[in-house]
């Protein structure tokens, strides 16, 4: 169905047929959309949207795998309805869901400042996921990783991964600041400004 849609045709009837197996659906198009560039990726998520493909996602509560596609999923189709769902996702227990939610977010431009997602919560300590994100968050609003790092009592693994984020997008003004606690481990903040500084 997707394959005729992306050569121009008509799929209409192919894409209804998909549509009692929503969460088979949205892994496919996350597939595609990941994929195809342009005029294509338009006419995908406009059939998507037809369909109703985002409203169907957000309802999703199938196997995690399930989920953490339908929550890509979502980064393709903005709106409050979808914002929403994203950031109920953040208060689940499981960080690979809230770290799906949070990419998603990141990409809709709508995530929460770091400063909210940090203040008084320990859940991402150690999150590689999470380190990845707050470095594309750094290349864009290194701003808001500077604010984070004034955190009172933020963990020094958060700590860490906030100064080798801003390293990461070139920004070594707060790591040259500190002052960090004492000692230059890998796993310290101390450490981590001066790997990222260089």
């Amino acid at each position: 169905a997707i394959t005729l849609l992306l050569a121009g045709e008509d799929a209409a009837t192919e894409l209804a047929a998909c549509a009692e197996t929503p969460w088979l659906l949205v892994e496919t198009a996350l597939e595609f959309l990941n994929l195809v560039r342009g005029v294509d990726h338009e006419r995908l998520c406009t059939a998507l949207r037809g369909m109703r493909l985002h409203p169907r996602a957000r309802r999703v509560r199938s196997t995690r795998a399930v989920r953490l596609s339908a929550l890509e999923a979502l980064a393709f189709f903005p709106g409050a309805p979808t914002v929403a769902t994203l950031r109920a996702v953040l208060e689940e227990a499981d960080t690979a869901l809230q770290a799906a939610a949070l990419r998603s977010l990141v990409q809709l431009g709508a995530a929460p400042p770091l400063t909210e997602l940090l203040a008084g919560k320990g859940r991402w300590s150690g999150s590689k996921l999470f380190a990845d994100i707050v470095t594309t968050i750094a290349r864009e609003r290194p701003q808001e990783v500077r604010e984070a790092l004034a955190l009172d009592g933020l963990a020094d693994a958060l700590r860490v991964v906030l100064l080798e984020a801003l390293g990461a997008a070139g920004d070594y003004g707060a790591l040259r600041s500190g002052p960090w606690p004492q000692g230059a481990r890998c796993g310290s903040p101390t450490g981590a400004a001066s790997r990222a500084a260089g």
